[in-house]
């Protein structure tokens, strides 16, 4: 070797790029992920509240708490889908209480609404319209949310973030604390600490007629509510053992399919709260109830509700 040669070597060595070593992450329903994106601004827009979109983990959906200071209801969200443009459907579920606990059970939870919508890809939201489910959650309530990818098979699911620990967001109107990652189907197995990406847009005040049932218990007696109904007016109520529908009326939607059984009419008190019971049969533990209610004053439906019988 020469001293030019030993002289440029070093030199050499040193510009020479060291070796990466490649980690392949893989989620939780194994398919390989790429890692956690780069924050974006954590601005909390009027009538909203989001996490983040940071991914690095996922599978078909996601539970956590929601606490609102205003009565309100959810009218949309963004989901955060994987790096595709397939068309997404797109359910969210409450509880009254923590989703904490009842992560594997479908007993209590409830529909607030479907929708759907082609992905815009990783990193980034993707807007789902639910307005029009007639929902109300009450300020100072916490309520179990659960956001689930329902055709997970064929979009390809939805990407959420590890965490150590539940973490917390606010908005002016709401709190949120992060829970699990869910599989496919709903209700069957979970993760813990699985922060959810996305954002929950919604209105304030009742805005419109809202079903409820309690006690929906094998050998018991259920009963039915209705908040938001005209004041001193006709509630009707129906079930449906086959099917949500939805059944063409000319009042809209009737989220049951026939054949159909009608409840008792109820009436609504002066503050528009109506109720009626109900004996639920003995041996009928885990069939599923679809239930819907019709305000007869304003012709409005409340929200469809898909219950199992505990």
């Amino acid at each position: 070797m020469n001293l030019t040669q030993y002289l440029i070597l070093p030199l050499l060595l040193a510009a020479a790029p060291a070796a990466v070593s490649q980690q392949t992450n893989f989620a939780d329903d194994g398919v390989a992920v790429g890692p956690i994106l780069t924050p974006g601004p954590s601005v909390q827009a009027p009538g909203s509240l989001t996490t983040h979109f940071l991914g690095g983990n996922g599978f078909a959906g996601n539970m956590f708490d929601f606490t609102p200071s205003v009565d309100m209801e959810i009218t949309g969200l963004d989901f955060h889908g994987r790096a595709n443009t397939n068309s997404y459907d797109i359910d969210l579920w409450y509880r009254v209480g923590s989703a904490v606990g009842f992560e594997t059970t479908s007993t209590g939870w409830m529909l607030i609404a479907s929708g759907s919508a082609v992905n815009n890809g990783s990193g980034v939201g993707t807007f789902v319209d639910l307005s029009g489910n007639g929902v109300t959650l009450l300020a100072g309530q916490t309520y179990g949310m659960c956001m689930d990818n329902s055709n997970y098979s064929v979009a390809g699911g939805i990407a959420y973030t590890n965490t150590t620990s539940r973490e917390t967001y606010t908005s002016a109107e709401a709190t949120l604390v992060s829970h699990c990652g869910t599989t496919s189907p709903a209700f069957i197995s979970f993760f813990a600490n699985r922060c959810w990406n996305g954002t929950l847009y919604y209105e304030f005040g009742p805005t419109g007629p809202s079903l409820a049932v309690t006690n929906l218990v094998a050998g018991g007696v259920a009963t039915v509510s209705v908040s938001g109904a005209t004041p001193n007016g006709t509630v009707r109520h129906g079930y449906s053992l086959r099917g949500g529908g939805p059944t063409t009326t000319p009042w809209g939607d009737l989220l049951l399919s026939p054949p159909y059984t009608e409840l008792p009419a109820m009436t609504a008190d002066a503050a528009g709260d109506a109720s009626v019971s109900a004996p639920v049969p003995a041996g009928t533990t885990g069939v599923t109830v679809w239930q819907h209610a019709l305000d007869l004053g304003s012709l409005t439906f409340t929200n469809g509700l898909m219950t199992v019988i505990g």
